[in-house]
């Protein structure tokens, strides 16, 4: 509940005193010295880039969050599948909507040979063959739709 309630600033440009803010964490750091204990009142250390003892910048490598490591983990082992069918990873392309996590952009999919492009090729067009057949006629479909519609009166 606390922080829902606390302002915190995204930009060095929102802060309002941020000099003041410091010479107070300043002062509160050496009062807590004597008893070693560490608060953190400053809510936006991160967008100062100061480090948690307030010495200096943070000069630390990029940080990437955890749930980011996780993504770029995953990515790099669903990529690296080379063997296998290569008709799931054409039905997860398929059954996202094009812009979801599972789609992966032409360009950036790993280089086939062209045997296994011609392979997969004629894999789907064998499926969208077996599709046609299963598909109902339009003028079937639509007389179905003004039979309901002429029932439910």
């Amino acid at each position: 509940q606390v922080f829902k309630k606390a302002y915190i600033p995204r930009t060095l440009t929102d802060v309002v005193d941020y000099e003041r803010d410091f010479d107070q964490m300043m002062q509160a750091k050496e009062e807590d010295a004597a008893f070693s204990v560490q608060h953190d009142n400053i809510l936006y250390q991160t967008v100062t880039g100061l480090r948690k003892d307030l010495t200096g910048a943070q000069t630390a490598a990029p940080q990437v969050p955890a749930l980011l490591e996780e993504d770029t983990d995953s990515s790099l082992s669903n990529g690296s599948d080379d063997g296998g069918s290569s008709s799931d990873d054409n039905n997860e392309c398929v059954a996202s909507n094009g812009d979801g996590p599972g789609f992966v952009h032409p360009k950036d999919r790993p280089q086939e040979s062209p045997a296994d492009k011609k392979e997969r090729k004629k894999e789907v067009k064998d499926a969208q063959r077996e599709k046609r057949k299963q598909k109902t006629p339009k003028h079937v479909k639509k007389r179905r739709e003004r039979l309901g519609k002429i029932k439910s009166k």
